[in-house]
């Protein structure tokens, strides 16, 4: 008796099961349905937002890097700069100390040895002068 409970359990149900079996069907359908839409979104978060987060990421990285050197290089501009404008101080002032140096040196030394030059020039004209002319 114990061994036909079982199969006369089963009989009994196979009724329901079938008048159930469409129902189960169609359930069992969404069911997959349900799966299909949980992986399609897990698919489009590992096929799409994944690769989009990582390139994000990368442009972030890259403009942080650009500000980032674009700073350095405005500094360095400008402390070449600041350098040029102190060379162009100092060729200025470079070329005003060549000009008085130049203007002194020729006041102390070659003009009077120009002058002595050309006093010893006048005089052997004069002297040139007296022997050719007669008085």
């Amino acid at each position: 008796m114990a061994k036909s409970l079982p199969s006369i359990a089963y009989r009994y149900t196979e009724s329901f099961r079938a008048r159930l079996a469409p129902l189960v069907t169609r359930a069992d359908g969404y069911a997959n349905k349900a799966m299909n839409v949980g992986f399609i979104n897990y698919s489009v978060d590992e096929k799409v937002k994944s690769p989009t987060l990582h390139v994000a990421t990368k442009i972030d990285h890259a403009t942080s890097s650009y500000d980032s050197a674009s700073g350095r290089v405005h500094q360095l501009s400008d402390s070449m700069l600041a350098e040029l404008q102190e060379l162009q101080a100092s060729t200025a002032t470079l070329s005003s100390s060549f000009q008085n140096t130049a203007t002194s040196t020729v006041q102390l030394l070659i003009l009077p040895h120009a002058q002595e030059v050309f006093a010893d020039f006048w005089h052997n004209l004069s002297d040139t002068a007296i022997e050719f002319l007669p008085l």
